[in-house]
């Protein structure tokens, strides 16, 4: 079975967040994209992560009491 390669975000804009309504913003579409998350992110709500998005925390960052966050690809046991 051939399995579809995974670039995430790779050659796509870089956009830094440091809240809730900027990463759920940050999230949406498929475009190549790189998120990251700078302090900590606290919020309610689902964000939809699309394809084709690489999400990186700088040191010291975290997201709490995001209630769902759904990824717009394949899960990891059907990546190669």
């Amino acid at each position: 079975m051939a399995c579809d390669s995974t670039t995430g975000g790779a050659g796509g804009t870089t956009t830094t967040v440091s809240d809730f309504a900027a990463f759920s913003a940050a999230a949406k579409g498929d475009a190549k994209k790189i998120i990251i998350v700078s302090g900590s992110i606290s919020g309610t709500g689902s964000v939809k992560i699309g394809a084709n998005t690489s999400v990186l925390g700088k040191s010291g960052a975290c997201m709490i009491s995001a209630s769902d966050a759904t990824l717009g690809h394949r899960f990891a046991d059907e990546l190669c």
